[in-house]
């Protein structure tokens, strides 16, 4: 927009110049004011021009670094939205120290570690939820199938018994337990 204002000026004032310069001489002295006056606007319209261009090549300068460095932290975001906890921002800290930047940097890859750590606890929990109600069932179902069989003296069918319903209070018990642990999360 600068520039086809500034060429348009120019233009303006080039046009109006050979007009004038090409009239009678009795209007030397008018013309002379003009050649001034016109020089004048021309320069001012060079100068709007370089200091536009300037402006615009600065504010692209400045506003490309701190949009290069949201551009990572969309893709850091993204990252812990696909559950890419290990993810990390990295940043220099002799140009950021000292700056809410840095601060933000450090305040989100300690989220992303404590997200990642709870998500290792929860892949823990769960592989050590899974043996401890994984064997009261597998110990439930063999006595079941001993006593199925009936070839058992009246002492060792009552043992049996007994550990089916032990195993199942244990079952009890670890359900519940979970329960409980649901409830504290929320």
């Amino acid at each position: 927009v600068a520039s086809i204002i500034a060429q348009a000026i120019s233009a303006f004032l080039t046009s109006q110049y050979i007009k004038y310069q090409y009239s009678s001489v009795a209007d030397a002295s008018r013309d002379s004011g003009f050649i001034i006056t016109s020089s004048v606007l021309m320069y001012l319209g060079l100068l709007f021009l370089v200091c536009t261009s300037m402006g615009v090549i600065c504010s692209f300068i400045i506003m490309k670094f701190p949009l290069k460095n949201l551009s990572s932290f969309v893709e850091f975001t993204n990252n812990l939205a696909d559950g890419k906890f290990s993810s990390r921002l990295t940043v220099k800290k002799n140009i950021f120290s000292g700056n809410p930047f840095y601060s933000l940097i450090t305040s989100l890859n300690r989220l992303a570690e404590e997200l990642e750590n709870n998500e290792m606890f929860k892949t823990d929990f769960i592989n050590n939820f899974s043996h401890e109600f994984k064997t009261p069932i597998v110990s439930i179902k063999g006595f079941a199938k001993l006593l199925k069989s009936g070839n058992l003296t009246p002492e060792d069918r009552d043992s049996y018994l007994d550990i089916i319903i032990e195993e199942s209070n244990r079952l009890s018990n670890l359900s519940e337990n979970v329960l409980n642990l649901s409830k504290l999360e929320k």
